[in-house]
Protein backbone atom coordinates (compact mmCIF):
# COMPACT_ATOMS: atom_id res chain seq x y z
CA UNK A 1 0.00 0.00 0.00
CA UNK A 2 3.04 2.59 0.98
CA UNK A 3 4.76 2.50 -2.97
CA UNK A 4 1.45 1.78 -3.89
CA UNK A 5 0.26 5.24 -2.99
CA UNK A 6 4.01 6.54 -3.92
CA UNK A 7 3.26 5.44 -7.28
CA UNK A 8 -0.31 6.90 -7.75
CA UNK A 9 1.22 10.35 -6.62
CA UNK A 10 4.01 10.07 -9.32
CA UNK A 11 1.73 9.29 -12.19
CA UNK A 12 -0.58 11.82 -11.24
CA UNK A 13 2.18 14.28 -11.27
CA UNK A 14 3.36 12.90 -14.34
CA UNK A 15 0.31 12.90 -15.81
CA UNK A 16 -0.12 16.53 -15.31
CA UNK A 17 2.86 16.85 -17.54
CA UNK A 18 2.37 14.83 -19.75
CA UNK A 19 4.41 11.99 -19.33
CA UNK A 20 3.41 8.55 -19.34
CA UNK A 21 4.15 6.07 -16.10
CA UNK A 22 6.01 2.55 -16.68
CA UNK A 23 5.42 1.03 -13.61
CA UNK A 24 8.14 -2.42 -12.76
CA UNK A 25 7.93 -4.16 -9.59
CA UNK A 26 10.66 -5.57 -7.79
CA UNK A 27 9.26 -7.35 -5.13
CA UNK A 28 12.71 -6.37 -2.69
CA UNK A 29 14.64 -8.78 -5.15
CA UNK A 30 18.47 -7.53 -5.90
CA UNK A 31 17.97 -9.26 -9.50
CA UNK A 32 14.63 -8.01 -10.57
CA UNK A 33 15.55 -4.62 -9.55
CA UNK A 34 18.86 -4.66 -11.73
CA UNK A 35 17.32 -6.08 -14.90
CA UNK A 36 14.49 -3.37 -14.93
CA UNK A 37 17.23 -1.05 -14.77
CA UNK A 38 18.48 -2.61 -17.75
CA UNK A 39 15.40 -2.41 -19.46
CA UNK A 40 14.71 1.51 -18.69
CA UNK A 41 17.58 2.09 -20.01
CA UNK A 42 17.96 0.55 -23.09
CA UNK A 43 14.44 2.46 -23.71
CA UNK A 44 15.88 5.08 -23.14
CA UNK A 45 13.15 6.11 -20.79
CA UNK A 46 13.18 10.19 -19.37
CA UNK A 47 13.56 9.34 -15.69
CA UNK A 48 13.62 7.12 -13.16
CA UNK A 49 11.65 7.04 -9.52
CA UNK A 50 12.35 4.49 -7.23
CA UNK A 51 13.38 3.26 -3.45
CA UNK A 52 16.96 1.52 -3.84
CA UNK A 53 17.58 -1.87 -2.75
CA UNK A 54 19.63 -0.67 0.31
CA UNK A 55 22.32 1.93 0.80
CA UNK A 56 24.99 0.50 -1.87
CA UNK A 57 22.73 -0.59 -4.42
CA UNK A 58 25.02 -0.85 -7.29
CA UNK A 59 22.27 -0.86 -9.73
CA UNK A 60 20.84 2.63 -9.13
CA UNK A 61 24.58 3.93 -8.98
CA UNK A 62 25.40 2.59 -12.07
CA UNK A 63 21.85 3.91 -13.66
CA UNK A 64 22.46 7.36 -12.41
CA UNK A 65 26.10 7.13 -13.28
CA UNK A 66 25.03 6.80 -17.47
CA UNK A 67 23.40 10.09 -16.98
CA UNK A 68 19.45 8.77 -16.83
CA UNK A 69 17.66 10.99 -14.17
CA UNK A 70 17.09 9.27 -11.21
CA UNK A 71 14.63 10.35 -7.91
CA UNK A 72 14.87 8.21 -4.73
CA UNK A 73 11.65 7.52 -2.40
CA UNK A 74 11.87 6.33 1.02
CA UNK A 75 15.36 4.82 1.13
CA UNK A 76 18.61 6.80 0.36
CA UNK A 77 22.40 5.93 -0.88
CA UNK A 78 25.42 6.22 0.92
CA UNK A 79 27.87 6.49 -2.00
CA UNK A 80 26.62 8.84 -4.04
CA UNK A 81 24.39 12.23 -3.60
CA UNK A 82 20.72 11.73 -5.55
CA UNK A 83 17.69 13.95 -5.27
CA UNK A 84 15.54 12.09 -2.72
CA UNK A 85 12.24 12.16 -0.66
CA UNK A 86 11.73 10.59 2.42
CA UNK A 87 9.91 10.33 5.75
CA UNK A 88 11.46 11.64 9.15
CA UNK A 89 12.17 7.99 9.52
CA UNK A 90 14.02 8.53 13.31
CA UNK A 91 11.23 10.52 14.63
CA UNK A 92 8.41 8.67 13.68
CA UNK A 93 9.72 5.86 15.35
CA UNK A 94 10.53 7.87 18.18
CA UNK A 95 7.03 8.66 19.03
CA UNK A 96 5.52 5.14 18.54
CA UNK A 97 8.14 3.44 20.76
CA UNK A 98 7.67 6.52 23.49
CA UNK A 99 4.11 5.85 23.40
CA UNK A 100 4.67 2.16 24.09
CA UNK A 101 6.83 3.44 26.90
CA UNK A 102 4.05 5.90 27.73
CA UNK A 103 1.59 3.01 28.41
CA UNK A 104 3.98 1.31 30.81
CA UNK A 105 5.17 -1.10 28.60
CA UNK A 106 8.82 -1.84 29.55
CA UNK A 107 9.51 -5.26 27.19
CA UNK A 108 9.15 -3.49 23.34
CA UNK A 109 9.48 -5.95 20.78
CA UNK A 110 11.12 -4.46 17.72
CA UNK A 111 10.71 -6.61 14.26
CA UNK A 112 12.54 -4.73 11.89
CA UNK A 113 13.60 -5.21 7.83
CA UNK A 114 16.85 -5.76 6.45
CA UNK A 115 19.88 -3.62 8.27
CA UNK A 116 21.69 -1.99 5.13
CA UNK A 117 18.47 0.25 4.11
CA UNK A 118 18.54 3.95 5.56
CA UNK A 119 15.16 3.87 6.61
CA UNK A 120 15.32 0.87 8.63
CA UNK A 121 18.57 2.56 10.10
CA UNK A 122 16.91 5.81 11.27
CA UNK A 123 13.61 3.96 12.62
CA UNK A 124 15.95 1.87 15.02
CA UNK A 125 17.67 4.86 16.11
CA UNK A 126 14.57 6.08 16.85
CA UNK A 127 13.14 3.08 19.21
CA UNK A 128 16.71 2.82 20.80
CA UNK A 129 16.66 6.80 21.88
CA UNK A 130 13.13 6.48 22.84
CA UNK A 131 13.56 4.01 25.13
CA UNK A 132 16.55 5.44 26.55
CA UNK A 133 14.67 8.79 26.77
CA UNK A 134 11.76 6.72 29.22
CA UNK A 135 14.55 5.05 31.30
CA UNK A 136 13.98 1.64 29.64
CA UNK A 137 16.88 -0.82 29.34
CA UNK A 138 17.59 -1.48 25.48
CA UNK A 139 17.56 -5.37 25.30
CA UNK A 140 19.23 -6.54 21.83
CA UNK A 141 17.15 -9.77 22.34
CA UNK A 142 14.32 -7.97 21.89
CA UNK A 143 15.01 -7.02 18.69
CA UNK A 144 14.64 -9.25 15.47
CA UNK A 145 15.71 -8.53 11.75
CA UNK A 146 13.61 -9.73 9.02
CA UNK A 147 13.39 -8.88 5.05
CA UNK A 148 9.92 -6.49 5.25
CA UNK A 149 8.09 -9.37 4.02
CA UNK A 150 5.25 -10.81 5.78
CA UNK A 151 6.36 -14.38 6.76
CA UNK A 152 9.62 -12.98 8.15
CA UNK A 153 7.13 -10.86 10.36
CA UNK A 154 5.54 -13.62 11.49
CA UNK A 155 8.50 -15.70 12.02
CA UNK A 156 10.21 -12.89 14.29
CA UNK A 157 7.08 -12.47 16.10
CA UNK A 158 6.75 -15.90 16.97
CA UNK A 159 10.58 -15.81 18.05
CA UNK A 160 9.58 -12.75 20.56
CA UNK A 161 6.59 -14.18 21.81
CA UNK A 162 8.45 -17.63 22.57
CA UNK A 163 11.11 -16.06 24.77
CA UNK A 164 11.13 -16.74 28.24
CA UNK A 165 9.88 -13.24 29.15
CA UNK A 166 8.06 -12.22 26.17
CA UNK A 167 7.27 -8.24 24.70
CA UNK A 168 4.52 -7.10 25.88
CA UNK A 169 4.34 -4.68 23.05
CA UNK A 170 5.77 -5.03 19.38
CA UNK A 171 6.59 -1.95 17.45
CA UNK A 172 6.65 -3.57 13.78
CA UNK A 173 8.84 -1.39 11.42
CA UNK A 174 6.96 -1.78 7.87
CA UNK A 175 3.63 -3.08 7.08
CA UNK A 176 4.27 -6.58 5.52
CA UNK A 177 5.98 -7.75 8.76
CA UNK A 178 3.44 -6.24 10.74
CA UNK A 179 0.67 -8.50 9.14
CA UNK A 180 2.93 -11.76 10.06
CA UNK A 181 3.33 -10.12 13.27
CA UNK A 182 -0.65 -10.06 13.86
CA UNK A 183 -1.30 -13.54 12.17
CA UNK A 184 1.25 -14.94 14.80
CA UNK A 185 -0.31 -13.41 17.79
CA UNK A 186 -3.30 -14.39 16.30
CA UNK A 187 -2.02 -17.85 16.02
CA UNK A 188 -0.92 -17.88 20.32
CA UNK A 189 -4.49 -17.02 20.63
CA UNK A 190 -3.26 -13.27 22.49
CA UNK A 191 -5.67 -11.03 22.62
CA UNK A 192 -4.65 -6.99 21.67
CA UNK A 193 -3.98 -5.00 23.84
CA UNK A 194 -4.88 -6.79 26.69
CA UNK A 195 -2.26 -9.51 26.23
CA UNK A 196 0.22 -7.89 23.37
CA UNK A 197 0.24 -4.39 22.36
CA UNK A 198 0.81 -3.39 18.62
CA UNK A 199 2.16 -0.76 16.30
CA UNK A 200 3.21 -0.97 12.82
CA UNK A 201 5.07 1.52 10.56
CA UNK A 202 2.87 2.81 7.80
CA UNK A 203 -0.88 3.00 7.97
CA UNK A 204 -3.24 0.59 5.87
CA UNK A 205 -6.64 1.02 4.10
CA UNK A 206 -8.21 -2.30 6.15
CA UNK A 207 -6.08 -0.93 9.83
CA UNK A 208 -9.03 0.95 10.72
CA UNK A 209 -11.54 -2.25 10.10
CA UNK A 210 -9.10 -4.39 12.39
CA UNK A 211 -10.65 -5.30 15.39
CA UNK A 212 -9.10 -3.53 17.40
CA UNK A 213 -7.82 -0.83 15.02
CA UNK A 214 -4.71 -0.73 14.29
CA UNK A 215 -2.17 2.13 15.85
CA UNK A 216 0.38 3.04 12.99
CA UNK A 217 2.44 5.53 12.04
CA UNK A 218 1.11 7.62 8.70
CA UNK A 219 2.83 8.33 6.42
CA UNK A 220 1.99 10.69 3.62
CA UNK A 221 3.18 8.20 0.81
CA UNK A 222 0.56 10.24 -1.97
CA UNK A 223 2.51 13.58 -1.31
CA UNK A 224 6.54 11.68 -1.75
CA UNK A 225 5.21 10.07 -5.00
CA UNK A 226 4.41 14.03 -6.14
CA UNK A 227 7.10 15.75 -4.67
CA UNK A 228 9.37 12.93 -6.49
CA UNK A 229 7.81 13.21 -9.65
CA UNK A 230 8.42 17.34 -9.56
CA UNK A 231 11.85 16.58 -8.47
CA UNK A 232 12.18 14.64 -11.52
CA UNK A 233 10.63 16.83 -14.00
CA UNK A 234 12.96 19.97 -12.44
CA UNK A 235 16.49 16.85 -12.71
CA UNK A 236 15.43 16.45 -16.35
CA UNK A 237 15.08 20.01 -17.41
CA UNK A 238 18.19 20.95 -15.53
CA UNK A 239 20.54 18.40 -15.62
CA UNK A 240 23.68 19.98 -13.56
CA UNK A 241 21.70 21.31 -10.85
CA UNK A 242 22.66 20.53 -6.71
CA UNK A 243 21.02 17.45 -6.00
CA UNK A 244 17.68 18.12 -3.40
CA UNK A 245 16.69 16.10 -0.06
CA UNK A 246 12.94 16.67 0.60
CA UNK A 247 12.17 15.11 3.88
CA UNK A 248 8.43 15.17 5.26
CA UNK A 249 7.01 14.23 7.94
CA UNK A 250 5.07 10.84 9.59
CA UNK A 251 2.47 10.97 11.90
CA UNK A 252 1.48 8.75 14.86
CA UNK A 253 -1.99 7.34 14.30
CA UNK A 254 -3.28 6.27 17.91
CA UNK A 255 -6.14 3.84 18.29
CA UNK A 256 -6.86 0.52 20.05
CA UNK A 257 -4.24 -1.89 19.48
CA UNK A 258 -2.24 -0.34 22.03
Amino acid sequence: PFYAEIARGVEDAASASNYALLLCNSDENRDKERFYLEVMRDESVDGIVLPPFDETDSAVIETISSGTPVVCVDRSLSKIRTDLVEMDNYHGAFDAAAHLADKGHKYIGLIEGRANVSTNKERRRGYIDALKSRGLTVRPELMRAGDFKQESGRMLAQELLALRRPPTALFVLNNLMTVGALSALHQRRLSVPRDVAIIGFDDMPWAEALNPPLTVVRQPAYAVGRQAMELLLQRIMDPSRPPVTVRLMPELIVRNST
